[in-house]
This record gives C-alpha cells, structure tokens and sequence, in this order.
C-alpha cells in the first residue's frame, strides 16, 4: 500500500504529530476504533480528522484492520465492498462516510483481536506442536488458539501453502463453491499487508457460518452533501483562523482506553508513581499545544503543504517552523494561525482532556467481546495491562 506524503526519518519530536484541528494523531485512531465499536457516529468525523489531515493512505489500511481484527469473522462479504470502494483510482470523500456508516450498523466479535493480539504478545503452549498439528484436528478440538498459533506464527508461508489451510478448512465444514471462496481470499492478500491476520479472520468466519452467524446484506448510501460538515473550515471573511478550532474542534477526544493502546502520552515509561505521570504527560502535551504546536502540526501532510505554501521550512534541531521573510510568515498567519494558547476550555478539554475512567483490559473485552468464540483468560489480560499495546 503506498504511504502518505510525510517524514519517515526519525527525528526529534516527531513521536507527537497534532492533525488539521490539533488533536493528537494516535489519539485520533484510538478515537476512530472505539467509536465504531461503539456504534456512535463519532467515527465518521473522526475519520475525516485523518484523511483531511493527509493521512488517507494510513486510514484505508486502519479501516482494514479493524475490518480483519473486529468484523470479518462474521461479514466476509464486507471485505468485497471494502476492496471496491478502497481500491477505486478516483477516490471520493464521500466514500469515507459510507464505509464507516457501513461498519456502524454491522455486528462485531473480538475473537481475531484478540487471537492475533495473544499470538504477537505472548509464546502459547501450542506453538512448539502448531507447525505438525493439522487445521482438521484444530478445528474437530475447537482449539481456536491453537488454529492462530498454527496460522500466526509463520511469516514466511507461500501463497501456495495459505491456500493449502484454507482448502483444509474449507473440506472440514464440507462447503461448496471452493474455487469462488479461494479466488476471493486470494484478492484479498493482494489488497491489505497482513496476510496471516487475513487467512485467520476467513477461517474464523467458516466457523461462524457453519454456527449459522450470518450478518446482513444491506449498505448505506451517502450522499456527497452530507459530507460537507466534515470538510477541512477554511479562514475567510466570515471565520478568521483564530476562530476555527471553535468551529471545527467539536468532538470529545475518546481517550477512556487510552492507556491500553501506545501513544505520545504513555511513551515514557521511567515514572512509577502513574499518577505524577499524567500529571506530566499532561503538563507536557498543553506546552506543546499552545507553545510549539505548528512544529508537530508540520508531521501532517496538510499541515506541511500549508507550511510550504507560504515558503516556510523546519528546523528539526530547534523544533520550530521558520519562513523565508517577515512577510510570509504574516500571510501564513493570517490565513492558518490557529492560535491555540487562545482558545476556550471547552476547545483544549475536546482536544487534550484525558478521560478520568482509565479502562483496563479486562473492561475492555466484557463491553466488546460480543458473541465472540474465544474464551478470555484472565492471566493473558493482567500481562497485556503491564505494556500499552501497538495498534
């Protein structure tokens, strides 16, 4: 999948990326995630906060894995729909709207997640017999950590030898049309960079088939001026740049679970007392917001074509954006100066505010976990508290 035009070097402070509206990039995703399995329309917005900001490359491949870890199980034929609207040359903005409004009204499980989750985090007892165990005998047991051990753990399988899995699974349950379900699997590994997560999440969903878990066949259809609230508020005569974040910085950042997945605020891992942590990271996170924010606003591609725009450069030494003359920096000003340091409570609380409810793992997969197959194991879930997770 091709990458969005941004600096991959490392360079300092880098790990903290603000979006158009100057919400923390990880933020953003982790908002994104739990929205969805919220049900709420949240997504949607939060969504455009990543594709208008530039990422749109990263947001397609965040929308198939949260299709694969969450949804595939019990929507195979979604990943069809996703391949037609994802992979189209033209792509529209509507088209983020009706993919997320698409996810919304659609059943969901943790059962991948998690499986894919245990398998990356933890050595499982079936992984020294995974590679001589058959998938038949996986299957016959319910032995579904095992079936993600055998699949997970080899990154170097052909394509040759996944469909030979899949054939496996396929005889077992004795379903018809192979060659169309195979065809399908096959596009599929051409189009999202994760090819074991894939073969594990279409095995998974043969499963719930064969339980008669169907989900629906109907999708929503957006129109392209419903997309149009979404869309990036521009300073004019009407709104000067300063009162855009009023306007356009208007949805909560969902950080309730934000110490379970690995972000800028939980990076540093030298305090023991948790709580003078968060006092710091907090500290740390509004000095960067109202002091130097244009510098970690330059990691996002809109941002950084808005620097340029007005002849104006970083300087990685100092953390700062610069402009060629006086003269261009007054004219970045005044159409993009965002001036956050200005900005009400409300604006900074939407965009900085970490949620007082700190939600462990264990809260996580009882809210999620649905009707999903795999049992949760309290131990697995003590271990994943102890390290944010990489999502």
């Amino acid at each position: 999948m091709p990458k969005d035009d941004i600096l991959t070097l490392k360079v300092p402070g880098a790990n903290l990326v603000f979006t158009r509206y100057l919400y923390i990039k990880d933020e953003v995703k982790t908002s994104l995630l739990v929205s969805i399995l919220n049900k709420s329309d949240d997504a949607i917005f939060w969504a455009y906060e990543l594709y208008y900001s530039g990422f749109k490359n990263e947001l397609i491949e965040f929308i198939w894995q949260i299709y694969y870890d969450f949804f595939a199980t019990q929507n195979p034929t979604f990943a069809a729909y996703l391949s037609t609207k994802l992979s189209k040359s033209s792509f529209e903005d509507r088209l983020i709207s009706s993919i997320v409004q698409n996810l919304l009204i659609r059943n969901y499980n943790t059962d991948v997640f998690l499986l894919r989750t245990i398998s990356e985090q933890f050595v499982s007892e079936a992984e020294a017999e995974a590679e001589t165990v058959t998938v038949e005998t996986l299957l016959l047991n319910e032995d579904y950590r095992g079936l993600a051990s055998h699949i997970l753990n080899n990154k170097e399988r052909k394509l040759e030898e996944e469909i030979e899995i899949y054939k496996s699974a396929l005889n077992y349950f004795k379903l018809t049309n192979q060659e169309k379900r195979i065809k399908d699997l096959i596009n599929e590994l051409s189009l999202f960079d994760n090819s074991s997560t894939i073969l594990l999440a279409n095995i998974m969903s043969l499963i719930n088939i064969n339980m008669n878990k169907k989900g629906i066949n109907f999708y929503v259809r957006v129109d392209p001026e419903e997309v149009v609230q979404y869309e990036t508020i521009e300073a004019s005569a009407d709104i000067k740049s300063y009162r855009i974040l009023r306007h356009g910085c208007t949805r909560k950042i969902e950080n309730s679970w934000g110490n379970l997945f690995e972000g800028f605020r939980n990076q540093v891992h030298n305090f023991k007392d948790k709580e003078k942590y968060n006092e710091w990271t907090s500290r740390a996170v509004l000095e960067k917001y109202s002091d130097n924010w244009l510098y970690h606003a330059a990691f996002s591609p809109a941002w950084s074509t808005r620097i340029r725009l007005c002849k104006g450069y970083i300087d990685y030494v100092n953390q700062k954006v610069k402009f060629v003359s006086d003269d261009w920096e007054d004219e970045f000003n005044n159409q993009f100066n965002l001036e956050p340091d200005e900005q009400s409570l409300i604006v900074k609380d939407n965009a900085l505010k970490r949620s007082e409810d700190k939600g462990n793992w264990q809260q996580f997969f009882a809210k999620y976990k649905r009707d999903g197959l795999i049992v949760v194991l309290d131990e697995e879930l003590d271990a994943l508290n102890e390290m944010p997770l990489k999502y």
